[in-house]
């Protein structure tokens, strides 16, 4: 993947997670809660790092706070987590890391 260029590697990557949680969701046996779990608070925290600040993130404020307070993963169907993936991910390139 790292050859290939003029890709968005965070959005990608955004995506892929997205996808895994997915999977994850349809998935049954006892590690299904942790895999969600785990994937859900990745997912929660590539959000929460994007700036607001930024005009084009800041256009979808009423998704990302959905996603972060409104525990948007959790309540998404495929169709919801298809327009997560749709609308989020090529914000992934204005990433920060806080702290």
């Amino acid at each position: 993947m790292r050859t290939r260029t003029g890709e968005d590697f965070k959005a990608m990557s955004f995506e892929l997670k997205v996808l895994f949680y997915s999977i994850a969701k349809i998935q049954s046996g006892s590690e299904r809660s942790k895999k969600v779990t785990a994937l859900e608070e990745v997912i929660i925290e590539m959000v929460s790092d994007l700036p607001l600040s930024v005009n084009v993130v800041a256009k979808e404020k009423q998704l990302i706070e959905d996603v972060l307070h409104n525990n948007y993963l959790a309540k998404s169907n495929e169709e919801g987590l298809e327009i997560l993936i749709q609308r989020i991910a090529p914000l992934m390139k204005n990433l920060e890391k806080k702290g």
